[in-house]
């Protein structure tokens, strides 16, 4: 049962993120490039292991949680990749560590641990292939030597340039990624790198100075949610649920001087995958601190921001940072 389960798990691999894999992806900007240089080094590894299975969505999110948050989202992020969660063993984490140590094994010599060199990249994410061809110096080209990897009737090329077990990817383009896809659905390999169709729970938070002027302050907080990652349920019509925000602005000394909660009920007409996968739900709170209200003191100051969905039973925190 366990050695089927592990045959059928892993149906398939999302196209576009090997694309963005093999091609480089752009970078994040340096909000996101300061937060990996904070990272613990136990958080480091996390990310680094995870590359080749986790969506840019998910190591954003990652990175902007506080640390306090860090370990239960890796236990999600796991939990979400489990094929069975009835069972005590989550068989797509074994098998994903497995293929990792026996990448390191198998792929020495090439200055980097096997699982980060291009034969390591392809054996994670597909496993082993089901026949290898090699061929030596002289016999395709005089300097180059080669490995054939094949699933199914689909070949994957490396090329050791000078023969000095040093093997590169070569190019692989989207329609030979969609065959390969196919094929190892067929053979039921393949590393899923994200179970479902459903995109994480998120929501983007900004916040507008509008005044300062002595104790006082005034500002607008914007919370925005994708409605593709919100689970809803479809009653008379209509998809809908219920958010629980919830706003908390400590100042310098780490004393609350403001707070709010509120409840909101985000529905759209049942059927509109357009609006699903563009649209966004969008809140807005005044921030007002008058004169009988405790001032924000000169510094950095907090503002925590909890976001729960009711029909998912998913919760999500975040923290923004600004000083006056």
């Amino acid at each position: 049962m366990r050695n089927n389960v592990r045959g059928t798990a892993f149906l398939r691999i999302q196209v576009i993120l090997l694309a963005v894999i093999l091609l480089g992806s752009l970078s994040s900007g340096c909000r996101l490039y300061n937060l990996r240089r904070k990272l613990s080094p136990a958080n480091k590894e996390f990310l680094s292991l995870v590359r080749y299975i986790s969506t840019s969505e998910e190591e954003r999110i990652f990175l902007e949680l506080p640390d306090s948050e860090k370990e239960k989202f890796q236990e999600e992020f796991w939990k979400r990749r489990d094929p069975d969660p009835e069972t005590e063993e989550n068989e797509f984490k074994t098998e994903y560590f497995s293929r990792l140590k026996e990448a390191n094994e198998k792929f020495v010599g090439e200055a980097k641990p096997g699982w980060l060199t291009d034969r390591g990249f392809i054996y994670v994410l597909f496993g082993p292939p089901l026949d290898k061809t090699f061929y030596s110096m002289g016999q395709l080209d005089a300097n180059i030597c080669q490995e054939v990897w094949y699933y199914g009737a689909f070949p994957v090329i490396f090329v050791d340039e000078g023969c000095n077990g040093q093997f590169r990817l070569t190019h692989i383009n989207l329609d030979h990624l969609t065959e390969l896809t196919q094929a190892e659905k067929r053979f039921g390999t393949t590393i899923q790198p994200q179970a479902g169709g459903k995109s994480l729970f998120n929501f983007d938070l900004n916040l507008t100075k509008k005044r300062v002027k002595g104790d006082g302050f005034e500002a607008v907080v914007l919370v925005e949610v994708p409605y593709q990652g919100l689970w809803m349920n479809s009653v008379g019509g209509k998809l809908q649920t219920t958010l629980d925000l919830s706003l908390e602005l400590k100042d310098g000394r780490g004393e609350v001087v403001w707070s709010h909660n509120s409840t909101y009920e985000p529905a759209l007409e049942d059927g509109r995958p357009g609006t699903l996968k563009k649209g966004k739900y969008k809140i807005e709170v005044s921030l007002v601190l008058g004169k009988d209200a405790p001032g924000l003191r000169p510094g950095k100051n907090v503002l925590t921001v909890v976001l729960k969905n009711r029909t998912g039973a998913e919760e999500l925190k975040k923290f923004l940072e600004f000083e006056i």
